[in-house]
């Protein structure tokens, strides 16, 4: 890793949160590298991240908590009862939270990222669900329609359409679904998916 790429990581913890979440994350940063197996440290979707063969683990900082992300948490032991599901259509996705007030606990984060990193050396991963078919409300197919864009959408894997029609779904008022039905336009011209950047 280059000088830049470093400082990159670096800033990150000493500018990411709060005092209190900083001291945590170079806690976490520390018993994460000295799990017992090499991990190359780099910076991935704007965060500290741990790869042996493949993405292991990442560090992120939130409002009320500091998360340790387990990419295949979901074949853990999870012996401490330490990880939450996370909230995300990656079914794998694990993760442990430290609050403030929550002792870093070294040992158990080591034996965490001791044994996903072994999982990834194996081989081991979650399987992802087969795609099952997507129902397209009728005001948003018939906007789709209208805008000459119904094919693009199809083109596009059942997991991104399914993205698309949640974020209209989900809006309450009728025009904040049409404006977002307007930014799907927008962005099925472009080619892209709802949450292209973070995939990256």
């Amino acid at each position: 890793m280059n000088d830049s790429a470093n400082l990159k990581i670096d800033q990150y913890f000493e500018t990411k949160g709060n005092s209190v979440q900083q001291k945590q994350m170079q806690q976490i940063r520390e018993a994460v590298l000295s799990c017992g197996v090499e991990l190359t440290e780099t910076l991935k979707w704007g965060a500290p991240t741990y790869v042996a063969k493949s993405n292991v683990c990442s560090i992120a900082v939130f409002k009320n908590h500091v998360a340790l992300w387990f990419f295949q948490g979901a074949l853990l032991a999870d012996r401490y009862n330490a990880l939450h599901a996370a909230q995300e259509t990656t079914k794998g996705l694990r993760q442990i939270h430290f609050k403030a007030d929550d002792v870093v606990d070294t040992k158990l984060i080591q034996a965490y990222v001791f044994e996903a990193a072994q999982n990834d050396l194996k081989g081991k991963k979650i399987k992802p669900a087969k795609p099952t078919q997507t129902t397209l409300p009728t005001y948003i197919k018939e906007f789709l329609v209208e805008a000459d864009l119904l094919d693009i959408f199809h083109k596009f894997a059942p997991s991104h359409q399914k993205e698309y029609i949640s974020y209209i779904e989900e809006a309450k008022k009728q025009e904040t679904k049409e404006r977002r039905m307007q930014k799907m336009a927008d962005m099925l011209k472009k080619n892209s998916s709802l949450h292209d950047k973070y995939r990256k």
